[in-house]
């Protein structure tokens, strides 16, 4: 990966540790949620459905891991690129996994915000029964 001048460079560097801290927020946020529920379940039972609560936890986390081997894949292309290669295929290619990867990363906040609405509804759910 080759950059004209070091402001480039650093703002590379910037978006890379940005990224970086998203997923690691939305694994924690996913596995978080996850272990709340089965601890929930293990405590008192009182969750109607547990396997309707765990999953969009599960689709979280599986989204969140996917784009983190997209995005570097992304990373290596970049990376291994020659100098005298052609430049806008490279990063065409490139920049196509990294939006590939922000809409994993949507998708594990999506997949988080559905699973705390499910989750609260199967306690609900829980209660009315008993």
């Amino acid at each position: 990966m080759e950059f004209d001048n070091p402001r480039e460079v650093e703002a590379h560097k910037g978006v890379l540790a940005l990224v970086t801290e998203a997923f690691k927020y939305l694994a924690l946020a996913n596995g978080g949620a996850a272990v709340a529920v089965l601890s929930k379940l293990g405590a008192d039972g009182s969750i109607y459905a547990p396997e309707r609560a765990l999953a969009p936890f599960a689709f979280g986390l599986m989204a969140c891991g996917c784009s983190v081997l997209v995005m570097l894949m992304a990373e290596m292309l970049l990376l291994h690129q020659r100098p005298d290669s052609s430049k806008q295929g490279r990063s065409s290619r490139a920049v196509g996994l990294h939006v590939l990867a922000c809409i994993g990363i949507f998708a594990s906040t999506l997949f988080f915000a559905y699973g705390c609405g499910v989750a609260v509804t199967q306690v609900e759910l829980a209660r009315a029964k008993s």
